[in-house]
């Protein structure tokens, strides 16, 4: 008989329902304000629920980690019936939620923390998410559970995840980018391309939306080889021309075994606004 193993993670991941119900991944919700309003995310407030309030809101939504207490009693039941519980999580250097995940698992006895596996996958969004969905796979194939630790080290070693937002409305008005910089990128019509790693930076400036699937697969291909088999999931909210263009790019210079879509939630949405899409992966085995 293998060994029971349960995963979590948290709402910033932006898991999508086919990952989460495959591998029964429990989702802790970051918490979303709006003014003197609070919500779990995707508990109180829908995706779509939080982008229409972020269209017509005059002040920006901010994002709070899920407490201790919260990554506790999550990890309590998921001990009762299962022998390891593995726990994956946006980069430290973007949201204290794994640090919150840590301070959860050093409230168990000895013995029991050695059960619980918290792990940073360095990046957020369905980057995050796909990297569940390796442990998801590992798990499903019967692997142990320091098995199922080095397929997921080795997922995070190999993914990748890059985006552009529609506007740089939501940039400017969260302090991301100065006013000026918004009105020349408008009028210019110059976007930025953002990755993930560890931390969120800046690929490039492009001009013009129809230059940027180009830019998308020269980033793609110096960080990952068009020869190795991938596991990728394409990014839209509201963006479907682009999306979909950007998805026949991937499929035509990447050896891709598996493809899921997703939107991008409200963690990173809350910055970067109600349209944008991308692209993130990591390398199958």
């Amino acid at each position: 008989m293998g060994e029971k193993i349960a995963l979590v993670t948290d709402s910033l991941s932006d898991l999508i329902p086919e990952i989460m119900e495959k591998y029964k991944v429990t989702v802790v919700p970051i918490n979303i304000h709006f003014g003197s309003e609070s919500f779990k995310d995707r508990v109180d407030i829908t995706d779509e629920e939080f982008f229409e309030r972020l269209r017509t809101s005059e002040t920006m939504p901010k994002t709070s980690q899920p407490t201790p207490n919260d990554f506790e009693q999550v990890y309590k039941e998921l001990l009762k019936e299962h022998d390891h519980v593995i726990s994956l999580h946006i980069s430290n250097k973007l949201s204290g939620t794994v640090q919150s995940a840590f301070m959860a698992r050093l409230s168990f006895p000895e013995k029991e923390q050695g059960r619980i596996h918290v792990i940073d996958t360095l990046t957020g969004a369905m980057g995050e998410g796909l990297i569940v969905n390796a442990a998801g796979e590992a798990i499903e194939k019967g692997s142990l559970i320091d098995e199922v630790i080095a397929r997921i080290k080795r997922a995070i070693d190999t993914s990748g995840i890059i985006w552009i937002p529609g506007s740089l409305k939501y940039l400017q008005k969260n302090g991301r980018i100065g006013g000026a910089s918004a009105l020349i990128g408008s009028i210019l019509n110059i976007k930025p391309l953002i990755g993930c790693k560890e931390s969120v930076y800046t690929v490039e400036k492009i001009r013009g939306l129809k230059n940027a699937v180009p830019k998308f697969m020269d980033y793609m291909m110096k960080k990952i080889s068009p020869a190795t088999k991938i596991v990728a999931c394409i990014i839209n909210n509201n963006m479907p021309r682009e999306a979909a263009e950007l998805e026949l790019a991937v499929k035509e210079n990447f050896k891709v075994t598996k493809l899921f879509r997703s939107g991008m939630g409200a963690g990173i949405g809350s910055h970067i606004g109600p349209d944008s899409f991308g692209v993130a992966w990591y390398a199958a085995e």
